[in-house]
């Protein structure tokens, strides 16, 4: 038991441990990626598969509302035809500056947040889940979340993420530096 212990902390075989971590965190994202997408299917899926993805629940990463009423609203997904949002908003609907307003409050059972009202307005970003209705081209809204303004924009979530990944990158080289045995053995001898 002794060996193995020493083998798993220590420097010994480490590219093989680097190696062999990387196709672990491969593996589970590919995992992840097909379970996610199996248990949710995105909007995308749900539009060129409609027999598949009819009557289950389907994930929008990302919208924009286009029109809102007391009916539901209509959102539009990257370059995707505009999508009816079916829901009971009669009771949250109010105009404000010309345009129709969609205040959610956050006990609704269509609130992801719990301590914020969702705010759906024309322009405003959005992420939801519902029910996919292939027939109507709608969905039936099960949750959403609006995207304050001033959210922090996606390509600076994906700036720190290289940054972070750069720094781990670097000290494990450095930590990790590769050398010629007979360099090692220089630096061994005194």
């Amino acid at each position: 038991m002794r060996q193995v212990s020493d083998f798993f902390f220590s420097d010994r075989g480490y590219l093989w441990k680097v190696a062999a971590t990387l196709a672990a965190i491969v593996l589970l994202g590919h995992w992840s990626d097909r379970l996610g997408r199996a248990r949710y299917p995105d909007i995308g899926d749900a539009l060129f598969q409609p027999e598949q993805c009819a009557g289950r629940e389907v994930f929008v990463p990302k919208a924009e509302v286009r029109r809102v009423d007391a009916a539901g609203f209509t959102v539009a997904v990257a370059t995707l035809d505009p999508i009816r949002v079916e829901a009971d908003l009669s009771g949250h609907v109010r105009e404000s500056g010309g345009a129709i307003v969609a205040e959610i409050p956050a006990e609704s059972p269509y609130s992801y947040v719990p301590d914020r009202p969702v705010r759906l307005e024309p322009g405003a970003l959005c992420s939801l889940t519902g029910t996919f209705a292939p027939e109507r081209r709608a969905i039936q809204l099960g949750r959403v979340i609006d995207w304050p303004a001033g959210a922090v924009p996606r390509w600076l979530v994906y700036a720190v993420s290289v940054v972070v990944v750069a720094g781990v990158a670097l000290g494990v080289a450095r930590r990790y530096r590769l050398r010629s045995p007979t360099e090692s053995s220089e630096k061994a001898s005194p």
